[in-house]
């Protein structure tokens, strides 16, 4: 990558960050997430279910590729282009976490 390209890319993580921060105060109430770490929705499914949400991100994003390809341009009311790339950016890191957790676990038996 060029001097731009990391420039760009250090950007988008900072996207991330913020977009994970503001998304965890809406799960990390006490009474829905008691340990306070914002994943008390996702260990109900554990990594395999940030899966599924990572597929309904990719479903989503393949919906406005073809869409452009169609009519030019992908656009959408509810959920940007943007913000499905980036939350499916969040969801893999979340899901790779799970994963160590997982992987981790069973290891220590």
């Amino acid at each position: 990558m060029t001097g731009g390209d990391e420039d760009e890319f250090e950007s988008v993580l900072l996207e991330m960050r913020a977009i994970r921060k503001r998304k965890r105060a809406d799960y990390s109430r006490s009474y829905t997430d008691p340990d306070g770490t914002g994943y008390a929705n996702l260990l109900k499914q554990g990594w395999e279910g940030v899966v599924v949400r990572l597929q309904d991100k990719m479903d989503r994003l393949n919906g406005f590729s073809l869409q452009s390809i169609i009519e030019g341009e992908a656009h959408a009311s509810n959920e940007p282009v943007e913000d499905a790339f980036l939350d499916a950016a969040v969801y893999a890191i979340l899901g790779l976490i799970l994963y160590r957790r997982k992987v981790s676990w069973r290891k220590d038996r």
